[in-house]
């Protein structure tokens, strides 16, 4: 083969690779939006930053690999390696992950949710305890008042 078709090819697959390596950081983000969930001012934010770092790294290849030159097919190569790793890979292992990372997140919630309901508990009766000894007692000093 001649060496423009394996440069070609080689410039082909480097871009592919960085639209796989793209949405791999696009799911790190996801899954950390299961693990931890955002408000949606926040996840805009997130997602400007992702997108300006995307837009650099293919302008990085483009400019590297190509003197600056935009070739059409690059860009659909990382379009392409997006959308497949998207719908074959992401699509199954960031919920999975997601859900993995978040179970013990849940279990040390339930937890605390139920000692918070036992100390609540706890306090109620202690404040009913102590109003109502006061309460007592301040009946009892009218009577005497009375008496």
């Amino acid at each position: 083969m001649s060496r423009m078709i394996l440069w070609e090819t080689e410039y082909l697959l480097s871009c592919f690779l960085l639209g796989i390596l793209l949405t791999m950081l696009y799911d790190v983000l996801r899954i950390t939006r299961i693990v931890l969930p955002r408000k949606l001012f926040m996840i805009g934010i997130e997602d400007a930053i992702y997108w300006l770092v995307a837009a650099v790294a293919v302008f990085i290849l483009l400019y590297k690999g190509n003197d600056g030159i935009i070739r059409w097919y690059a860009i659909a190569a990382v379009a392409t390696a997006m959308f497949l790793f998207n719908l074959c890979v992401s699509r199954f292992l960031v919920p999975f992950i997601g859900g993995l990372l978040r179970a013990p997140i849940d279990f040390i919630g339930r937890v605390l949710k139920r000692a918070g309901k036992r100390v609540k508990i706890m306090l109620s009766k202690i404040k009913r305890r102590w109003f109502h000894g006061r309460k007592s007692a301040k009946k009892k000093a009218e009577k005497k008042e009375k008496e």
